[in-house]
């Protein structure tokens, strides 16, 4: 949502209760702070930046990730080891 080119992004972890049914992110309570903050302290607007969520869709009951049975979400989750 906003400009994929801009120079500043959002990123929410993932949709909330209002967020995934709209398939906007911050368009709940968080979004109408963003929003005021944005307004209030930056003098910008959604439009002049970025925002997402890391993920798309919110899980079945807003459940946690079971990492055993993904082990592409347990590589992403896990630090790299040096």
């Amino acid at each position: 949502m906003g400009d994929p080119t801009a120079d500043l992004m959002f990123v929410g972890e993932g949709p909330g209760a209002e967020e995934d049914p709209r398939a906007f992110p911050f368009v709940g309570r968080s979004g109408k702070l963003l929003d005021r903050l944005m307004s209030e302290e930056m003098g910008l607007t959604r439009e002049s930046a970025y925002i997402a969520n890391v993920v798309k869709c919110r899980p079945p009951e807003n459940r946690d990730p079971d990492l055993r049975r993904s082990p592409r979400a347990a590589r992403i989750s896990s630090p790299r080891s040096s």
